[in-house]
């Protein structure tokens, strides 16, 4: 309590200027308060973006590694399943890896698996990659549950089946069996669809042509059954999900509560996507940074942009999340 009300008497002056604001946070979240989660998402190697930008965020990235304690991607590591651009890719993660001296948490996007990110199923660029699927932290004190959205859906939407969620539910448990202090760890979702839809500005010649139709693409894009998903973290205790595929940086917090005849504890889920780290579609390059303090039971997401044209990446917003007994069973 007593850094908590120091912390309110810097801030409560500057209220009014949220520059100033961040900079006494910036101030304030030493390295010793929390371990930081770089959030990477649709890189899309083999577009002329990724080409263009891929020096300029790989040296970016260099330049923060001493303070980024993890490193996930979040899907639609390149834009067609071909062998140039999942080669791309292997050369731009085995860079992070050495920087991090462990091991990248990635899991698969669309794009990844699907011709144009919509059809058929050429898997055998993506089959070679090693996917995430679930991830141990105990430096972070953090449990990474990696699912593959785009393995049973149409077009580009996305589903985590009950399979998959059934697979997940026995590597956790048997992991909290092996290892008891795992169950009091923060629980992450990882996965590439956002579970919560919305609607963006219509910028590509699909999303026009969609909406000439009187269509929108968030069709072709949703996550199918979204609500099963959200209510299986939400018995599991996962409050936090990191996602990408729409290329627009998302903050989105709910309450899941259980339905007549269900007896569960209701929570509050946060959703955080990520937009397009190299800047596919003309968008521009983003990341997002986790910070989890174990001690004080909280998170706060930093979401970083550069406009395309290497004139830096800034700070676009912060959100503070405290977390209720948010491992609990």
């Amino acid at each position: 309590m007593k850094d908590a009300y120091d912390l309110y008497g810097k801030l409560r002056p500057a209220v009014s200027d949220l520059a100033l604001v961040d900079q006494i946070l910036e101030e304030y979240q030493t390295r010793e308060a929390g371990r930081r989660i770089l959030h990477l998402s649709d890189l899309h190697f083999g577009t002329e973006q990724a080409l263009e930008h891929e020096a300029y965020l790989s040296a970016h990235l260099e330049s923060i590694a001493d303070s980024v304690d993890r490193v996930v991607i979040t899907g639609d590591l390149f834009n067609q399943p071909r062998r140039e651009e999942a080669l791309a890719f292997r050369n731009f993660r085995a860079m992070l890896t050495r920087n991090r001296k462990e091991d990248i948490i990635v899991i698969p996007g669309n794009h990844d698996q699907k011709w144009l990110g919509n059809f058929g199923a050429p898997l055998r660029e993506a089959a070679k990659l090693e996917w995430s699927s679930l991830v141990v932290d105990d430096e972070l004190q953090c449990v990474f549950l990696c699912f593959n959205s785009s393995l049973d859906a149409d077009f580009a939407r996305g589903k985590v089946t009950v399979h998959q969620l059934r697979e997940m539910g026995t590597a956790f448990e048997t992991q909290c069996i092996c290892r008891p202090a795992v169950r009091n760890y923060l629980r992450i979702a990882l996965v590439h669809h956002h579970p919560f839809s919305f609607e963006t500005a219509q910028e590509t010649w699909i999303a026009r042509a969609l909406s000439r139709a009187n269509l929108s693409d968030e069709y072709f894009l949703r996550m199918d059954d979204a609500e099963s998903f959200l209510k299986w973290c939400a018995r599991r205790g996962v409050p936090l999900l990191l996602h990408g595929h729409k290329h627009v940086p998302r903050y989105v917090t709910a309450y899941i509560s259980p339905p007549d005849g269900e007896n569960w504890p209701g929570r509050r889920l946060t959703a955080v996507g990520c937009g397009t780290s190299l800047g596919a579609e003309g968008k521009p390059l983003s990341y997002n940074l986790v910070r989890w303090d174990s001690h004080v039971q909280s998170w706060t997401v930093s979401f970083f942009a550069d406009p395309g044209d290497g004139s830096g990446f800034t700070r676009q917003y912060v959100a503070v999340h405290a977390v209720s007994a948010a491992t609990s069973e």
